[in-house]
């Protein structure tokens, strides 16, 4: 992974590991050693291409031949199976280094082996064909003979593939070899429609949806050990080489990858059947045994779909502009598969409702405007649903899902206006009395903040613009006819004038928020037993929910405007000094934690003297005195001053060493007293974790300010007024305005720690 190795040296290498391996002659642990490496090297495609390395294919096809079929003196199952395991994954690999000229090779050979009357040794060989049959594109400046093309020794595969009893494992790896030729071939081989309309008919069968009825009815009957792909590498008796494949994926690959045209009796049209065909089956009242699959195949069409708009926007791109997606197949092919998305949205599977979440993501980030109008009603809805309570739990985890999409301004500009609004809907999902919805909510909060959404209010100028028309908001039509045809076309003077307007917002949004996580702080560990709050805290339910709580208040704080940190700072000191509970000592410090490294400016001046103020006192008053070396017995006398303890120790790790230092005559002289007068266990060791975080505060290595943008740009005059055009952007590692400020400990903070160790540690021990 980190060895530089130059291409020759990678050529010799990769051409020696692959003749150790099909030498024959190494022992178990060298064998799998050599085909781990190899198939490491060759996976990398970057740095290999067929053009740099060609591998002889019958090598290969030897090797697996004398494992699946071993001499009788040869014969030791559990060696064979381990090596027939490492070989099938390493010719997975290998094989885009077959010369494309042998596929014609690879079917001379196995061809004539195929036998209708023997169900056994037919699979086998359509498993080899899928294993060795190349079908990566040839060479640059290589030209195929007319006899190697692909289009010549398609149709046998094709009509091989028609023989079949339409055994689910006999269509999958027909499915994946013509798959692999489309992803690979695009650009330079197109599919007849008769082959797509043939290949469609057979992924038919791999949904298992009752489409009709009688002898051809579905399930099929025929399953046998043979035919049952969902074992991953097994040796049946019979001699069956194992392959791992998932059906539902690579039935989608194929739909995308042959969309070439809008033609009549294409892959679109063909697709656009399809859906109106098994719509029926996602419904949310129609659950069976076909929803699992069925919601991955439409997963994975969004994925693919995604992976080659994206492929095909490259500037090295090589697939020609007459066979490449074009905007109004990219609409037609996103409604048809977002109106079974928005049928899932509400499932009653689990599983279902993440699919079609992923889905619209995918969908989302190719086309938006087709999404997002029709998603968006539909999500308020749901959201303000106070009696189904699941429609609302989906909502709130689509919009976790899909809040860095909708809140980048570049690609979605409308979404920025949905920013506010949504954000005072969501807030009071952060309820204790449900923690999945509180965690869904949170993590859209999350989410939005780590996309860019700054939380500043910007000003109006005039009055609110004209209203656009329908025609421009046409897309958001369900309904519409010629929703295809439209291009989006968002009146920018109106969008920036709402988005400006919802952010005046923001400042009653963050006190309302910080107030439900007080909340929800105090009672969330109401039931933990107070005389093991640690202990306790850590095997419970809450302690994921606490996390999340702290990460989603860290990461508001970052991204808010300095107006509103007084606000933050009164809100934060009052609750951390109105309670003293050790039951929500844990979720208290995580919370302050969260404070001190976002604004260590606030945190330190405001709540280090009052927490030293309170230790000193309750020190003074005789508490923790009394000997204990348990921490499952503290009195109640001690809460107050645990609670103080604590809150100090979550100070002294803010992220800002230099900040620290100003307090460290103040925080020295309270942990002192502290160990010079406590004898309490618990007590005592807050005390020396304060001591290590203050150490490790003044001398580590670590990033400040995690906001979304460098300092530069957030002091910018620029940025501060139009804030939103920059939500959703990154600086890429490789660009120069892409900083980070590191804290490197200085003189002062070093001669601090020092003074630390010598003053207080080196004493005690």
């Amino acid at each position: 992974n980190y060895v530089d190795v130059s291409l020759p040296q990678r050529i010799r290498i990769c051409r020696l590991l692959y003749e150790l391996v099909a030498s024959q002659s190494l022992d178990l642990g060298l064998f799998c050693a050599c085909c781990s490496v190899l198939t490491r090297l060759l996976r990398r495609e970057t740095q290999l291409t067929i053009e740099d390395l060609s591998l002889d294919w019958r090598k290969m096809y030897d090797l697996i031949h004398s494992l699946a079929f071993p001499k009788p003196w040869q014969d030791n199952l559990i060696q064979n199976r381990t090596k027939l395991k490492n070989v099938v994954e390493l010719v997975c690999s290998v094989n885009r280094f077959f010369p494309p000229a042998a596929a014609r090779e690879v079917l001379e050979e196995l061809l004539p082996q195929i036998q209708f009357n023997s169900m056994d040794w037919q699979l086998l060989v359509v498993q080899m064909i899928n294993l060795f049959v190349p079908t990566t594109r040839a060479p640059k400046g290589f030209k195929l003979k007319d006899k190697d093309m692909p289009e010549r020794w398609l149709p046998t595969i094709f009509s091989l593939w028609s023989f079949n009893l339409r055994m689910s494992g006999y269509d999958a790896y027909f499915m994946n070899l013509v798959t692999c030729l489309a992803m690979e071939q695009k650009g330079a081989f197109k599919f007849t429609n008769q082959q797509i309309r043939f290949a469609f008919a057979s992924g038919l069968h791999f949904f298992n949806i009752p489409v009709t009825r009688g002898s051809a009815s579905l399930p099929r009957s025929v399953t046998t050990s043979l035919t049952d792909t969902s074992h991953f590498y097994q040796l049946p008796q019979g001699g069956s080489l194992p392959l791992s494949e998932e059906r539902a994926h690579t039935f989608a690959r194929f739909v995308v990858y042959t969309m070439y045209d809008e033609e009549a009796g294409g892959t679109l049209e063909l697709f656009e059947q399809l859906v109106q065909m098994i719509e029926p089956f996602y419904h949310p009242s129609n659950n069976g045994s076909w929803s699992g699959i069925l919601s991955r195949f439409l997963r994975n069409l969004a994925k693919e779909l995604l992976e080659r708009v994206r492929s095909e926007a490259e500037p090295d791109c090589e697939v020609p502009e007459s066979m490449r997606l074009t905007r109004r197949m990219r609409r037609r092919f996103v409604v048809s598969t977002r109106t079974l998305a928005m049928l899932l949205l509400f499932s009653k599977g689990e599983d279902s409702v993440t699919m079609s979440h992923s889905t619209l993501k995918h969908l989302a980030e190719v086309e938006p405007d087709l999404i997002f109008g029709p998603l968006l009603d539909t999500l308020y809805t749901a959201i303000d649903s106070v009696t189904e309570t699941h429609r609302m739990i989906s909502a709130m985890r689509a919009l976790a899902k899909l809040a860095s999409t909708l809140s980048n301004f570049s690609l979605y500009p409308e979404g920025a206006q949905h920013v506010a609004p949504l954000l005072a809907l969501t807030l009071p999902g952060i309820d204790v009395n449900d923690p999945t919805k509180a965690w869904f909510a949170l993590t859209f909060i999350c989410n939005l903040c780590l996309n860019g959404v700054v939380l500043r209010e910007l000003s109006t100028s005039g009055d609110m613009p004209m209203v656009p028309g329908k025609d421009s908001d046409a897309v958001s039509e369900l309904e519409e006819d010629n929703v295809v045809d439209i291009v989006p076309n968002p009146d920018m003077e109106y969008v920036e004038w709402v988005t400006r307007a919802s952010t005046g917002q923001f400042e009653s949004w963050i006190d309302q928020y910080l107030r439900r996580v007080f909340v929800l702080v105090d009672n969330m560990s109401s039931s933990i037993d107070s005389s093991d709050s640690n202990a306790s805290s850590f095997t419970s339910s809450d302690f994921g929910l606490q996390m999340m709580v702290a990460h989603a208040t860290e990461v508001v704080l970052l991204q808010c405007s300095e107006r509103y940190y007084p606000m933050i700072t009164r809100l934060i000191t009052d609750f951390a000094t109105s309670i003293s509970s050790l039951s929500a000592v844990d979720g208290m410090c995580r919370i302050v934690y969260a404070f001190a490294s976002a604004l260590p400016e606030q945190a330190l001046p405001a709540l280090v003297p009052i927490c030293c103020e309170r230790v000193s006192e309750e020190v003074s008053n005789g508490v923790g005195s009394q000997a204990s070396l348990s921490k499952r017995t503290q009195s109640h006398s001690e809460t107050t001053l645990i609670w103080y303890m604590s809150i100090l120790s979550a100070l002294a790790d803010c992220q800002c060493g230099q900040l620290l230092v100003t307090y460290k005559d103040m925080i020295r002289s309270t942990i002192e007293l502290v160990l010079d007068k406590c004898l309490s266990r618990h007590i005592y060791t807050i005390a020396s974790n304060t001591l290590y975080n203050m150490i490790g505060c003044l001398t580590r290595v670590y990033p400040e300010r995690g906001r979304s943008v460098s300092a530069e740009t957030w002091a910018d005059p620029e940025f501060q007024e139009n804030h939103f055009r920059y939500w959703g952007q990154y600086a890429e590692v490789e660009q120069d305005d892409f900083k980070i400020k590191w804290h490197v400990a200085g003189k002062e903070e070093i001669d601090c720690a020092l003074e630390i160790m010598r003053g207080i540690i080196s004493p005690l021990i």
